[in-house]
């Protein structure tokens, strides 16, 4: 078995494909920094990106590793249906997806 660890900052203004993954949590820290820099935030918009958390994914091989990054639960747990997705981000941004 072998174990692959990375950190994840989800972003919580749009679809979690744009969520930043890095290496480390310092790495991470620092594309939200970067991020913000280019994209100043106008006052009263939500932040961008949720605080980074660490991923670890157990895997046999690197077949089974790709199979489940592209697989429909994938590693970060997404859903293909796209409501699901959308719930699921409400959630992380403590909120609710409820029109």
């Amino acid at each position: 078995m072998a174990t692959l660890t990375y950190w994840l900052a989800y972003c919580t203004f749009d679809h979690d494909r744009y969520s930043l993954r890095a290496r480390t949590k310092r790495e991470c820290m620092e594309m939200v920094r970067d991020y913000r820099r280019r994209t100043p935030i106008d006052e009263g918009d939500q932040e961008r990106f949720a605080p980074p958390i660490k991923i670890v994914e157990t895997y046999t091989d690197a077949f089974d590793l790709i199979s489940r990054a592209l697989g429909e639960e994938g590693i970060e747990g997404g859903f293909w249906n796209s409501d699901y997705e959308e719930d699921q981000a409400a959630q992380r941004r403590g909120g609710s997806n409820d029109n």
